[in-house]
């Protein structure tokens, strides 16, 4: 088993500067990708919570709205919200 090493070994030199490289390309990728996985993390819970406040305010308004005896349809704008929350 130990010929076997020292023949590969011996077969396969790498200079230290193109193993470094290769590390350091590879860690960079790494990071990268894990950048821009929080990236669309922090995209996506800020997204949501804006469109729930906004689904929020529509709701107060369409209350508002419907109590003051306004020609708006109730139903209407409950299917309008629903829809964007889906969407």
């Amino acid at each position: 088993m130990s010929s076997v090493r020292e023949s590969c070994s011996s077969a396969v030199n790498l200079p230290p500067a193109f193993i470094r490289d290769i590390i350091v390309e590879q860690v960079g990728t790494d990071v990268s990708n894990k950048t821009a996985a929080v990236n669309l993390t922090v995209a996506t819970q800020l997204s949501d919570r804006i469109l729930g406040e906004v689904t929020d305010a529509l709701k107060v308004t369409v209350d508002q709205l419907v109590s003051s005896d306004c020609l708006l349809s109730y139903s209407f704008f409950v299917i309008f919200i629903t829809f964007c929350a889906e969407n």
